[in-house]
């Protein structure tokens, strides 16, 4: 009797993307199984814990899978193996699951050549080749390097290279997403996931360039956060919301000042001296009440991107510095800072904040304390 053929193919799919789709679409052409199992990944031990749903993330893969018509190719099941233990699953744990419940079959566990160079470092990988045979798709870019590619069967061609980590990059920056199937882009404005609503907010509530500032701001301290491994989803947070408030007119910011008057430090010198300042305060007031975000962290390197403060953290430095020094800005001195940011976070905070306060003793404008704080313990290292 000729063995059953099962596909496993599983994932964070945090998004699911083109790739994740075309990769099972030619490994079902190939190997013609009998059924496929898409078994969405509760939480990968390889990655941060996805602020989109389980069910979300089912949801948009069901949506490009109906797109790209695989469930007319071969019987195609969604798993919730992963999501009904609700903790952290390892592949050897999925591949046991379905080696006991199709006893005699024969498991195919697909993979992308990215993952598959890696493998050797997967927890009790051996038992995964020991039960199912390694079905792998040659990825752009990827060339297999494995000591184990004689246990692997590599599907024929070539397959995109697309990663869900820059794919979400791009929502986060952009709003919209590159190499995403069009009901999965839907379904990602419908249900506001990847900050795609602050986006929508802030294109009615910004000017077209300060628009682009913000996302320039953002790809700049997307990038010095993977540098410094700083989390992805705060970092842009915090980047595209930092000017939330900066076009409203002086009037209405000087009107929520005083409202809010006991939590702006120094109201009083800011009010007369440098009212342009309320609008990081008040930004870092749309952020908590307008899209809920109550970590402190992010809150506050909005309400100290024009000012500075001797006590900042990781992430205020980086929203500081891509504030000054993204490719929107044209002042002399922001490719230069831009580049000493990749090298040195805080030595850049540091030339940016020096570069930013001599600009304002020059004009004979008021110096916020926090940033006349910075610029004496700077001048006192030298």
């Amino acid at each position: 009797m000729k063995k059953e053929k099962i596909i496993i193919y599983g994932g964070s799919f945090d998004p699911p993307h083109k790739a994740h789709f075309e990769l099972l679409k030619g490994a079902i052409k190939e190997i013609k199984p009998d059924r496929v199992y898409v078994v969405t990944g509760w939480h990968s031990p390889f990655k941060n814990f996805s602020s989109v749903s389980y069910k979300d993330r089912e949801k948009m893969f069901r949506l490009g899978a109906r797109e790209f018509d695989l469930g007319a190719m071969t019987r195609l099941a969604f798993h919730p193996f992963e999501c009904k233990r609700k903790k952290i699953t390892y592949t050897y744990q999925t591949i046991d699951y379905f080696s006991l419940k199709h006893p005699k079959a024969q498991l195919f566990f697909l993979m992308g050549s990215d993952c598959f160079n890696s493998f050797n470092k997967w927890k009790n990988y051996k038992l995964i080749t020991e039960k199912a045979v390694l079905l792998v798709g040659r990825r752009e870019g990827f060339l297999p390097k494995n000591s184990l590619n004689k246990r692997g069967v590599f599907l024929k061609g070539a397959f995109p290279e697309i990663s869900s980590t820059e794919v979400k990059k791009t929502l986060f920056v952009e709003g919209c997403g590159k190499n995403i199937p069009v009901a999965v882009s839907v379904f990602i404005r419908q249900k506001k996931l990847y900050l795609s609503h602050m986006h929508e907010w802030l294109k009615l509530n910004l000017g077209r360039k300060r628009f682009k500032h913000c996302k320039e701001t953002t790809s700049l301290a997307l990038e010095l956060a993977d540098k410094y491994g700083v989390d992805v989803e705060k970092t842009a947070i915090a980047a595209l919301l930092h000017d939330a408030a900066r076009d409203f007119k002086e009037n209405k910011l000087k009107l929520w000042a005083s409202k809010n008057r006991k939590n702006i430090p120094f109201f009083r010198d800011i009010r007369d001296k440098g009212p342009v300042i309320v609008h990081a305060y008040m930004s870092a007031y749309i952020a908590q009440n307008k899209f809920s975000i109550k970590d402190k962290d992010i809150l506050n390197a909005i309400k100290l991107h024009t000012t500075g403060s001797l006590k900042m953290s990781i992430l205020a430095k980086i929203i500081y510095v891509s504030d000054m020094a993204g490719k929107d800005r044209d002042m002399f001195f922001a490719s230069s800072i831009r580049k000493e940011a990749f090298l040195d976070i805080d030595k850049a905070f540091c030339s940016a904040l020096r570069c930013k306060v001599e600009h304002m003793k020059g004009k004979k404008k008021w110096l916020h304390p926090y940033s006349e704080a910075v610029y004496q313990s700077l001048e006192r290292s030298l």
